[in-house]
């Protein structure tokens, strides 16, 4: 940290202190609040600007080894190709946009989005005029596709509530050290009680003892021994999970018409089969950057 970036009054002796200790006071008058949005978007896009270019340079390294001499362009939030931008940070919204137009032309209508993913579950929904960063909210030039994290994620671990009950209320470690099918994990995670082995291997290496290691992690949360009893108590901790999904699903959701994509959403089949209005479709496979561009193209 180089420089103090003060939104309010702030007294001379106390900016005296931060200047003395080697740091840079940078006022932002109360009456000036553009000032406050362009100082958010400077440093949006000086985040953005590093790792962009060496995501650039790692791929011109690639293209040069193999001999091929093409310019990169990168898409930005209006889905347009370009080789420069000086609004870095909405590039990263790119994927989301094309996903976007996507699901709407496949149901031919506005639509919540949400996806339903191995590494993480989240909503896309109605466009805004401002996205929020961690300096605050900042306006965009175009309209983005609000993104925003489902609270269950399918590394989300089981820990005790405030009535004492187990729920899936822990840290989502990611894969990190990972689900016990991975052979890495402590703790039971929803992948773990809510997918099937054969989904699993669909797209991991399970370990042969991913059986037993969950039994022995269920025995030892819940203190049972009895295999009726740690079934009963994986089918209720699972239905939990599928339970706390959807409720947030209609918490975020601002149409009756849902697209789900991604391989964990068929196991909320069964949940969204009897919701009277709403429409729900499924996807299992999420298309990827080259399909999006094609469609998009296809029918722009």
């Amino acid at each position: 940290i180089k420089r103090v970036a003060w939104q309010v009054s702030a007294p001379n002796h106390v900016l005296t202190k931060f200047s003395e200790a080697g740091f840079e006071n940078f006022v932002i008058e109360v009456t000036q609040p553009e000032m406050i949005l362009n100082w958010r978007r400077n440093l949006l896009n000086a985040s953005c600007s590093g790792p962009i270019l060496e995501l650039t340079e790692e791929v011109q390294t690639v293209l040069q080894s193999l001999d091929i001499q093409r310019p990169i362009q990168w898409i930005d939030e209006n889905l347009k190709p370009t080789t420069e931008v000086s609004n870095r940070y909405g590039l990263t919204s790119a994927w989301t946009q094309l996903l976007t137009r996507w699901a709407q032309e496949t149901l031919q209508e506005d639509c919540d989005l949400f996806i339903l993913d191995w590494d993480g579950c989240f909503h896309i929904g109605a466009p805004e005029t401002q996205r929020w960063t961690p300096w605050g909210p900042v306006a965009v030039h175009s309209p983005l596709s609000s993104v925003q994290l489902l609270p269950l994620q399918p590394t989300t671990t089981l820990e005790k509530n405030n009535f004492n009950e187990w729920a899936w209320k822990g840290k989502a470690d990611t894969f990190e050290p990972g689900p016990l099918f991975l052979g890495r994990g402590l703790k039971p995670t929803v992948l773990d009680v809510v997918m099937d082995r054969s989904a699993l291997e669909s797209h991991f290496e399970v370990k042969d003892d991913f059986e037993d290691r969950l039994t022995r992690a269920l025995s030892s949360l819940a203190g049972l021994k009895n295999p009726e009893l740690l079934l009963e108590f994986k089918d209720k901790i699972a239905h939990e999970a599928l339970q706390d999904w959807a409720q947030n699903m209609l918490t975020l959701s601002h149409t009756k018409r849902w697209l789900i994509v991604g391989p964990l959403g068929g196991t909320l089949k069964n949940e969204f089969k009897t919701l009277p209005g709403y429409n729900v479709q499924f996807i299992s496979s999420i298309p990827s950057l080259a399909e999006l561009i094609h469609h998009t193209e296809a029918n722009t």
